[in-house]
């Protein structure tokens, strides 16, 4: 410390006026001080309005989102798969491929019915069958008629229904 007073001392007035330099530096520093107190207000307006702000865009974003799913509600074909939950998109996707599978999937359902009424008239026939008395044999004759000619017919059915399908 003393070298450097000493040092500061021994420079000539004529090229540096050191009390001059120190002036300058208290003065510029003061300057500085005095910004830094003027901006404090500004900082603290500044936040404010930035949580005014922030609380301005939050009441926006929920009325436009309050607005996009009362419309959504209203008109649901409307709404894009980005917007869709997952569940959603699950039953638009099942219905599709309904819409593009309906004949294959009428088809199955009558070929299904077909087999369940065939069961049941070879399950009911099959219990006639049990011939007692030679009565029995004549009155279950005519059964068994009926039962193929309704499983003929009903083959036909299913027959009619899978051609005209096959046309469609």
């Amino acid at each position: 410390m003393k070298s450097l007073k000493s040092k500061v001392l021994s420079i000539d007035e004529s090229i540096c006026n050191v009390d001059d330099v120190i002036s300058s530096i208290k003065s510029s520093t003061q300057t500085q001080e005095d910004k830094v107190e003027s901006l404090e207000p500004l900082k603290e307006n500044i936040n404010e309005y930035i949580s005014y702000v922030v609380t301005i865009d939050q009441n926006a974003a929920d009325a436009i989102n309050k607005s996009k799913n009362d419309f959504y509600d209203k008109y649901e074909y409307l709404k894009p798969d980005i917007e869709k939950s997952w569940l959603e998109e699950k039953v638009d996707n099942a219905c599709e491929w309904c819409k593009e599978h309906w004949k294959e999937i009428l088809i199955t359902v009558t070929i299904v019915i077909g087999a369940v009424l065939a069961i049941a008239m070879v399950t009911s026939v099959s219990k006639l069958a049990n011939f007692g008395t030679s009565n029995q044999l004549l009155i279950n004759i005519p059964r068994t008629f009926e039962f193929i000619s309704g499983l003929s017919g009903l083959f036909s059915l299913n027959g009619s229904i899978i051609n005209w399908l096959k046309e469609k």
